[in-house]
């Protein structure tokens, strides 16, 4: 294979050894298997899904087999390459005792580094589900390296819209289809730039008619609305692409197969936007009769007039949290955008890292430090005491953030499923908006309770297993052989911290929860950890966003 390389091999086999070659003494057997393992891959899994959608305007039209297959062609192309890679540094690693903790670190980061954007460039150009799956992983700091999350961020604002007119298609055929309306009866301006685009659907700013204003029974959020349209093409490009998903946690990571799992249950409820003005205005209800009432805002939907393709909410007048941060930094630094960009760098990687030492600190304020000394005195004094006063506001919207959304899990029991910083709006009178409520999951009395008494006892001292391990029976886990000690350090993991697999010298979440898994075999995941994990990390998140990165800088 060095001799030849990869110029007069097939196209399809070419990216998989041009990576084989970088290996260092790989045996001919391991070029052999890597040969078959791809071809097998190919063949088996170049199949379409069943499809279930059918061609009219209030569904998903139907995605033609060929792209579909030319979709897991290019998928299996790219990322099984990338699988082999990493199982055979693994494999070797293994066989090769002299490999001690740090220099498996340089290895696997190495591999992040040459894996990381490539990832990326599959997601984006394949769309659909892959985008989405990209956006929940660059939300889990606890689940995948630091350098995945990075390049994966990009995805949160770099989905490409559908053309205007189709759009303007979509909402009126369901309007003339559910309401006998026309498009002019109910939007007196619509905007033909949208205002967000996701791998769902995209989202544009509009004002409502005087007259369909009157027809919309108890609507008080005014006429300047937002509507949210969805894409016809996705719910049955979503199907066909959680097979292929399916399939990779087979190989790869079999400890993603119940979060999968849960995944795909959530996200298809997405595509029925009458779900999400449900959810909507429950939120809504619930947070108007809480403590945080004055504090917090959730849009209003025009319930009686969404459909399954189209919703119509009211819209709010603010900036997105991260662009907020920013903005607010920038300013207190004399308009040096690019300074602010590399401090928060700086922390949010630490963050990620969980590197939050006094040295890492200290290399962020000496950047500061050297970057404002040309000013004089009383320059610097300002910017420091300004910065001071922006920590104290930004600690004060990750407080507030952290209280409603425990709120809602332990009072309401109904939060969102997918807290991200860019559904968290700055609003002009310094509230905030908690919008996007796609994703809304619900606890029952029972799971709120059980889920309670878990992360009491893994926040003790001194935790005990036969506690633990009996309140994870209660709250549905499944293990093969229920041992204690495995069910605690699975606890652990999913509702405090992956600090464990630090001690043990495993490269990322994901390798311990296999290790796990290999002591005691995890069957099942009940829906409510599922849906609760995702805020076990909530500050992390948040740190994108630049909050938690403040607020560590000058503590």
């Amino acid at each position: 294979l060095r001799r030849s390389g990869p110029v007069s091999l097939s196209p399809f086999f070419a990216p998989l050894l041009s990576k084989l070659v970088l290996l260092r003494q790989q045996p001919p057997s391991m070029t052999k298997f890597c040969l078959g393992a791809t071809c097998g891959l190919g063949y088996y899994l170049l199949q379409p899904s069943p499809v279930q959608a059918k061609d009219n305007f209030d569904k998903s039209i139907k995605v033609p087999r060929h792209k579909v297959i030319r979709r897991s062609a290019i998928f299996w192309k790219n990322v099984a390459p990338i699988i082999i890679h990493y199982k055979f540094a693994k494999m070797w690693m293994n066989r090769v005792k002299s490999y001690d903790k740090e220099e498996r670190d340089v290895v696997y980061e190495r591999l992040h580094e040459m894996y990381a954007p490539e990832a990326r460039n599959v997601i984006c150009e394949l769309r659909g589900l892959f985008v989405k799956i990209g956006q929940v992983i660059s939300s889990r700091p606890d689940f995948v390296p630091s350098l995945y999350i990075e390049h994966f961020q990009e995805l949160q604002d770099s989905v490409p819209p559908y053309p205007s007119d189709q759009i303007k298609s979509v909402i009126s055929h369901s309007l003339q289809q559910n309401f006998g309306m026309k498009f002019d009866d109910v939007f007196e301006e619509f905007s033909d730039e949208p205002l967000g685009s996701a791998s769902i659907g995209q989202v544009h700013e509009a004002k409502l008619t005087s007259d369909f204003e009157k027809k919309c029974y108890g609507y008080i959020g005014g006429p300047k609305v937002a509507v949210k349209v969805m894409h016809l093409d996705a719910e049955d490009l979503f199907r066909n692409d959680f097979k292929t998903f399916k399939w990779l946690c087979r190989f790869a990571l079999p400890g993603w197969t119940p979060i999968l799992t849960e995944l795909e249950r959530q996200i298809m409820t997405e595509f029925d936007y009458r779900n999400e003005a449900s959810s909507l205005n429950k939120v809504r209800e619930n947070m108007m009769s809480s403590p945080y009432k004055n504090l917090v805002r959730v849009p209003q939907p025009v319930e009686c007039y969404s459909t399954r393709n189209v919703l119509i909410m009211e819209k709010f007048k603010g900036n997105p949290l991260i662009a907020v941060a920013e903005n607010n930094l920038t300013e207190i630094l004399k308009g040096d955008r690019q300074l602010a960009k590399t401090m928060m760098e700086k922390r949010r990687q630490a963050i990620f890292c969980d590197d939050t030492s006094k040295e890492t600190e200290q290399e962020t304020i000496k950047l500061l430090q050297e970057a404002i000394s040309h000013h004089s005195l009383f320059t610097r004094a300002s910017i420091l005491w300004r910065m001071k006063s922006l920590i104290s506001t930004q600690r004060k919207y990750t407080e507030l953030l952290l209280d409603v959304h425990g709120y809602q899990i332990f009072v309401n029991g109904v939060f969102n499923g997918d807290p991200h910083p860019g559904n968290i709006l700055v609003l002009q009178n310094g509230q905030l908006g908690l919008i996007d409520y796609g994703q809304c999951y619900k606890l029952r009395n029972d799971d709120r309770l059980a889920l309670a008494k878990i992360v009491k006892e893994v926040g003790s001292i001194e935790i005990d297993d036969e506690k633990v391990s009996s309140y994870m029976r209660e709250m549905g886990f499944i293990f093969r052989n229920y041992k204690d000690n495995v069910m605690k350090e699975t606890a652990i993991l999913f509702f405090d911290s992956d600090e464990k697999r630090r001690e043990l010298g495993f490269p990322s979440p994901q390798e311990l929860l296999m290790y796990l898994n290999e002591l005691d075999p995890l069957e099942y995941v009940p829906d409510a950890a599922g849906n609760y994990k995702l805020y076990t990390h909530l500050p992390k998140i948040l740190g994108n966003s630049f909050i938690s990165s403040l607020t560590s800088i000058f503590n």
